[in-house]
C-alpha cells in the first residue's frame, strides 16, 4: 500500500491553516517505512505528535522516547528531534504546530495559549496519554481543513480549543500523579539563568538548590520530578549544547572553548564532549565546516529536504 500524507498550512503547497495559531497540521499514514527520509531538524514552535496507530521511538535533544498508541509526544521550540535512522515508522500519525505568540488575529484567548504554554515549556512529562481526547477533536479540525467551506474556520477553532483545554487537563492529572511543583516552569528558567551565566564555572548542585531556596536534597527530588534527570546531568546537558553553538558559530580554539565553558583542559573537555554526544569537539566542527564549503544557504537545503520528504508520499 502507498504512504500518504494529509498537511495543511505551508504556503505554496498546501491549502492555508485556518487557525492563526496553528501553523501547519496533517497526517501521516506510513505502510512501507524507508531509511533517511526525515533527518535529525529543529523547528521554531512547539510540534505535538500523536500515535493513532502503531508505535514509534523518537530522539528528542539527545533521548530516545517510545511512543505508544494513543500517545502524544511534546517537542519544544528549537528542540532537535529525529527519528531513528531517519524512518517515518509505520502507523498511523498525527502532527500539528503550535505556536503560542501568534501575530494578529487570535481567535484564541491568549489566557488559554499562556496557560497551555506553561505546560509545553515542561520538560517532563514529555508523553501524555491522550486517547480519544486528541483524536476526536483533531478529526473535526482536519476535516474542516480539508472542506474548507462557510464557516469552517469558527469550528476548527472551536475544536482546537477543546484540544487545548484536554491537553492541560492531562497535564494537569500527570502533574498532580507524579506530585510535580507547581512552580516548575519559574524554578527551571532561574537554573536556565544561573546555568548560563554561570557556564564559565563549576557549577554545583549545592548553588543551585539554593538558588530555589532548597536543602540540596530536596532540591534533587524535585528537580528529577521537573525534568527526569539529575541536576547534574541537566548542567551538563545545557554545557554540551553551548559547545556546539560555540564549535559551530566561533572562530574559538577547542582549548579557548573548553576554558569558558569551565573545564581544567583541553583533554577532559574532549572526553567530555564525547561522552555525551559521540562526537569530539573536533569531529563535530570539521563535518560543520564540510557542510560549510558546500555553500549552500540553509533555505535551499530545507526546501530540498521538504520536497525529498513530498516525494515519499502519494499525492
Amino acid at each position: 500500500m502507498d504512504n500518504t500524507q494529509e498537511r495543511y498550512g505551508r504556503p505554496g503547497k498546501d491549502k492555508p491553516s485556518l487557525i492563526p495559531c496553528v501553523p501547519i497540521l496533517g497526517r501521516r499514514v506510513i505502510n512501507d517505512p524507508a531509511k533517511d527520509m526525515l533527518p535529525a531538524h529543529t523547528l521554531k514552535y512547539y510540534q505535538l505528535v500523536y500515535v493513532e496507530k502503531g508505535e514509534m521511538e523518537v530522539w528528542i535533544n539527545g533521548r530516545i522516547y517510545s511512543i505508544h498508541e494513543k500517545e502524544l509526544v511534546v517537542i519544544q521550540p528549537y528542540e532537535t528531534m529525529a527519528y531513528l535512522k531517519g524512518v517515518l515508522p509505520r502507523g498511523s500519525h498525527c502532527f500539528l504546530q503550535i505556536d503560542t505568540n501568534p501575530i494578529g488575529e487570535h481567535f484564541i484567548s491568549k489566557e488559554l495559549l499562556a496557560s497551555l504554554q506553561s505546560y509545553l515549556k515542561m520538560p517532563s512529562p514529555r508523553v501524555l496519554k491522550l486517547g480519544s481526547r486528541f483524536s476526536q477533536p483533531f478529526e473535526e479540525i482536519i476535516s474542516e481543513f480539508r472542506d474548507q467551506k462557510e464557516w469552517s474556520q469558527e469550528v476548527a477553532v472551536s475544536q482546537f480549543r477543546i484540544l487545548c483545554i484536554n491537553l492541560i487537563r492531562a497535564y494537569e492529572k500527570l502533574v498532580k500523579e507524579q506530585n510535580i511543583p507547581e512552580n516548575s516552569s519559574e524554578l527551571l528558567e532561574a537554573v536556565d539563568r544561573y546555568i548560563e551565566n554561570n557556564l564559565d564555572s563549576d557549577i554545583s548542585v549545592f548553588n543551585l538548590a539554593k538558588l530555589a531556596g532548597y536543602s540540596e536534597n530536596h532540591f534533587r527530588v524535585q528537580f528529577k520530578k521537573i525534568t527526569d534527570m539529575s541536576p547534574l546531568k541537566y548542567v551538563n546537558m545545557k554545557k554540551v549544547d553551548a559547545a556546539r553553538e560555540m564549535l559551530m558559530d566561533s572562530k574559538k580554539s577547542i582549548t579557548e572553548i573548553a576554558f569558558d565553558l569551565g573545564f581544567s583542559s583541553c583533554q577532559y573537555f574532549s572526553t567530555f564532549f564525547k561522552k555525551q554526544t559521540s562526537f569530539t569537539p573536533d569531529e563535530l566542527r570539521k563535518e560543520v565546516e564540510k557542510l560549510m564549503k558546500k555553500n549552500v544557504k540553509k533555505i535551499v537545503i530545507a526546501k530540498e529536504a521538504a520536497a525529498q520528504m513530498d516525494s515519499f508520499f502519494r499525492d
